[in-house]
């Protein structure tokens, strides 16, 4: 048996229906838009009404364990930059030598090869 909802609305129809090509029970969920027995539209709900604070949040208070806290936290932050650091460092020094061995060898390339012209 066919869904009970209009054949332009069987995709939106329940899984159960399109699954197993039964009668739809499920009679709470109306396509959108379209009317109910009543002849009133079924529409999206309003949204809820969120209240403003009637007082706002206190001050942070810094004490102690925050300043604590928050200087363990940038020495982690500057312990990682100095070592993010020395790693660029070794990885510069490893280019730099192997771009003067290219340069070396270009150079010897070159030498023999205005020797062999002449």
């Amino acid at each position: 048996m066919p869904c009970h909802w209009p054949a332009k609305s069987n995709a939106k129809a329940c899984t159960a229906c399109r699954e197993l090509k039964v009668r739809c029970s499920k009679s709470s969920n109306p396509p959108r838009g379209k009317k109910d027995e009543k002849g009133k539209g079924k529409g999206k709900a309003a949204p809820p009404i969120i209240a403003a604070p009637s007082h706002p949040p206190p001050p942070f208070i810094f004490d102690a364990h925050s300043i604590r806290d928050a200087q363990a936290v940038i020495a982690n932050h500057s312990a990682g930059l100095r070592q993010t650091t020395k790693e660029i460092e070794k990885k510069k020094a490893k280019y730099d030598a192997s771009v003067t061995q290219l340069f070396g060898n270009l150079e010897a390339i070159m030498g023999e090869l205005a020797k062999s012209a002449q």
